[in-house]
This record gives structure tokens, sequence and C-alpha cells, in this order.
């Protein structure tokens, strides 16, 4: 007891007069605890992942605004000119689509008559290639068939090693089928004395033997002709094609020769049709925008309704307003930005959503949007007015409604959603895994984990919305995107704490593990 006494009097004594060393120590001891009994983290990083597919996209510009009783629409031409007619006056009712208002129209009517001729030209262009390609296929298959008749002409008889007679057998005429083998010639006994031949391959018969007299081989245009009488199982070999001809490996080359150019010459013609027919799509692309470029010249009413004014005389420059009209029925009076505006136009059709009708949405269309922005507190504003296709009694004046104006739409292209595309200094690019991964079980744990790093892809993108973006390159259908990437940690701590006795023996106790995690990181 006076032993232990004197050793806590003496850590005492050097705690008080070594203090800085004291302190030291403590810090060295804890650290090492820490480190030693403080536990270890574990980060697991799981991913959420879609395919690329191909899908319609719609991109839109959105706003709100609200309902109007009627209105008074300003009629505006889409182009510049002079006004060659104007077929209304103040006061008249006039029905939706109904030419108000004529503009010289001559170079665009031109540029219609150009595109159609262009169309009746791709059209012809197109026949011509189709006509060729069905030529060219029957004359390369023609040639191919010469030339494997020309490998096949030269025949020759070749006895069998066991014959007695060898060089008493020529043979005439030329082979007139592709079909490739060997003929056959095997002499037997007649009935009622005499030789015959019997044949066997490419074709079989047979035929009693007369000196010097052409027999035919079939029908296939070799005649066999005998200068003596043969013996009794003597046999020759007729090749087709004959190794032994002098003009063998001429053909051969010229027939292999064929064999790779004939294939080509028939894929090029096809080639040929392919391009026409996408000449003849993209005449026909110019005839419609030439057509809608043409639509720009008449000004038509976007609705129904009456002729409050005309401004506009024929010989006038269409560059203003030509006219007004009145509307009995609703309309939606919406404002955009600076931006959005640069991006709508006249006749763009429109989706209308009403917070007080919640199962509601009716479509409308583009009928007037300012010239002339307002400005407030430095900010830019332009007001859109947008007609109703249908009404519907539920909709008041007043309401609040919300305008998603349709700016383009494509189809059958490939989407991924907006998410998944990201940015850095060299453009856009999403992350792609080759395989796809295991799916999760667990449905309080969202994504999927993975070691493997997932691979930065280059993308040039198109048109997007709130929700998906057009890539129009760089991806292929059924990749896998990451839309979304979670890190989380695990932490387990195994603490082990030592109290020596008296006796110099330790006490140990072992604390259980605590899991703790973050997400969304």
């Amino acid at each position: 007891m006076n032993t232990i006494k004197t050793v806590f009097k003496r850590a005492k004594s050097f705690a008080t007069s070594h203090k800085i060393w004291s302190g030291v120590i403590i810090i060295i001891v804890l650290f090492i605890g820490y480190k030693v009994f403080g536990g270890t983290s574990m980060t697991v990083t799981r991913y959420v992942t879609t395919t690329v597919q191909k899908e319609t996209i719609i991109s839109s510009v959105s706003a709100t605004g609200q309902v109007e009783a009627s209105s008074s629409i300003d009629l505006k031409a889409k182009v510049s000119g002079t006004v060659t007619s104007v077929n209304v006056k103040s006061g008249q009712t006039v029905y939706k689509g109904q030419t108000l208002f004529s503009i010289d129209a001559q170079d665009a009517l031109k540029g219609v008559r150009d595109a159609e001729l262009n169309l009746e030209i791709a059209q012809n262009d197109l026949e011509n290639a189709k006509k060729d390609f069905a030529s060219t296929q029957v004359t390369q298959d023609t040639a191919l068939k010469n030339l494997l008749l020309d490998l096949n002409s030269s025949v020759a008889a070749i006895p069998d090693s066991n014959n007695t007679n060898t060089n008493i057998v020529s043979l005439s005429g030329s082979y007139t089928n592709t079909e490739q083998g060997r003929y056959t010639l095997e002499v037997y006994g007649c009935e009622n004395n005499g030789e015959c031949i019997k044949y066997s391959g490419l074709e079989q018969g047979s035929f009693r033997i007369s000196t010097n007299v052409l027999q035919p081989l079939g029908v296939r245009g070799i005649y066999v002709s005998f200068s003596a009488y043969p013996k009794t199982g003597e046999k020759w070999y007729i090749d087709l094609p004959s190794h032994a001809a002098s003009s063998y490996a001429a053909n051969l080359r010229a027939y292999e020769e064929g064999k790779l150019s004939i294939p080509k010459n028939i894929d090029t013609s096809n080639q040929n049709v392919v391009s026409k027919e996408l000449s003849l799509k993209q005449k026909q692309n110019a005839l419609i925008d030439a057509k809608q470029t043409l639509s720009n010249y008449y000004v038509a009413a976007p609705f129904s309704g009456k002729i409050a004014s005309v401004v506009a005389h024929v010989g006038d420059t269409a560059s203003d307003t030509l006219g007004t009209i009145i509307t009995d029925s609703k309309i939606a009076t919406i404002t955009l930005n600076e931006v959005d505006v640069s991006k709508i136009s006249l006749g763009q059709k429109a989706t209308l959503t009403f917070d007080a009708v919640n199962d509601l949405t009716i479509t409308g269309e583009v009928v007037e949007i300012d010239g002339v922005g307002t400005v407030t507190q430095g900010v830019v504003s332009y007001t859109v007015k947008i007609s109703f296709d249908t009404d519907d009694i539920r909709i008041k004046p007043g309401m609040s409604v919300s305008a998603a104006i349709i700016t383009n739409t494509k189809q059958d292209v490939l989407v991924v959603p907006s998410q998944a595309v990201k940015n850095n200094t060299n453009g856009s690019y999403v992350e792609v895994f080759s395989e796809a991964l295991p799916v999760q079980t667990t449905a309080s744990v969202q994504g999927s984990a993975s070691t493997i790093l997932p691979k930065q892809t280059p993308v040039e993108v198109g048109i997007s919305n709130d929700t998906s973006t057009e890539i129009i390159s760089g991806l292929k259908e059924g990749d896998i995107v990451v839309t979304k990437t979670i890190a989380s940690s695990a932490t387990t701590k195994v603490t082990t704490n030592t109290a020596p006795s008296l006796l110099g023996s330790g006490r140990t106790s072992v604390g259980g593990g605590a899991l703790r995690g973050a997400t969304g990181r």
C-alpha cells in the first residue's frame, strides 16, 4: 500500500514540475487510443441509372397570365412587303382562317414553283435510279454467269489410270450450265453385242457407242466421240471446270475478279437509289418550307370575330398593324421575358391549364405578340395573346391560366433525362456504364452499388424540356446512363478497454458497432 502511494506521489510531483511534458504525453496517449480503438469508415457509391430510348420530345415556353372575356387583336403580317389586296372592311364579320390581307408574294410564289420543279426532278431521278439499279442487277448477274460459263467452256476427257485406251475420246460443244462438278463415263457391254457408255455425276444417262459419231452427253451442250471402240470397264472423267484446259487459269482469274467487282457495282447502283431517295425527301421538305413561307404573305383571321378597323390600303408597306379584329371568345393573355419571346412566333400551338379547373386542358394558338416590350425595374417583358381552340363554360374571365407554347417537336429521337446531362469546359457529357448494374432488392435503398466508375462520354445535345434532353450524337439506343450519384459512408466502431488490477490482470470490455450514413452527397 505504501508502495502505491509512493508511485502516485512521485507521478504527481513529476506532473507538477513538468507540465509541458505531461500535456504532450496525454495527447500522444489519446491519439494512439483513437487510432487503435476509434473505429474505421468505408464509403460506398450508388448510382441511379436508366437506358437511352427513342421518344418524341417537345420543347416549350411556359408562362402564366389571365383569361380575358374578349379582346381586340392587332392583325400583322409575318413578312414585310407591299399590300396587294384588302379583302375586308370595318364592321365585317369574318370566320377563322379567312384571308383578310395579301402581300406581294412574287418571290415566294417563285420559291414554291422552283421547289415543285426540283421535287419533280428528284422524283424522276429516283425512278431512273431504280430502273438503273434493276438493269444493273440483271446486267451484272448475267456478266457473272457468262464468266462462269467461260470458266466451264473448255473441257477435256481424262482417262482412268487403269484404261488400256487413253486417247480415243474427243469432246466438242460448249457446256451451257453454271453448275460445276464431274461427269464419269464408264464402258459396259450392250445387249445384242457392242459397247455402251453409262454416264453419271452432273447428269445421268447412257448411249451405244458408234465410232466417229458425236453423241450428246445429257442436255448441257457437250458431245462425245470415240475414234475406236473402248473396252468394257474403262472410264473417263470430265471435270467442269477442267483444270487441264489451256484457258482455265485465265478464265478462273476473270471469274474471281468478277465475283469481287460485280457485287460492288450492284451496291454502287443501290447506293445511288438511296441517295436519290434522300434527295427526294429533302426536296419534299423544301416544298413544305416554301409553301409555309408563301402562307406568310397572306394574313388570315386568327379566330372568328368582327373587324374593328382597317388601317392598311393597297400599295402600303405591310410593316406594322394592318387592322384589328375583335373576338367575343375568351383569350389568354400572358407575359414572356425577352429570352422566351424570341423563341415563339404567330400561329404556334399552346396547351392551356387553369388553376381553378384541375381536370381541364385545352389547346390554343398564338395570335398576337407585342412588337415593343415593357420595361419594369430594368426587366423587359412582352405581352402574348393566345386564342382558345375550344371553349368551356367552366372558364371564367379573370381566371389564372398557365400556358405552354410548343416551340419545337421531334419524333423518334434519342432522349435521356435532363439530369443525366452534365457540363464541363469541353462541353456536355453523360456518365455511361458498359453493363447494367445489379438490381437493388431493398426498396428503402436508392440506386445500385458499383466499384467500377462510369465513363464520361461527350455528347451533342439538341432540344430539351423540363424533364428530357435530345441526344444528337455520342450515345446509342440502349446505352446505360447515370441520372443520379449517391455517396454513403458507413462507420463501425469497436472499443476495447483494459483496466489493470492490483494483481496485474486485465478486464476487457467490447462495445457494440454503430452505423452512420449520409446520402445524396
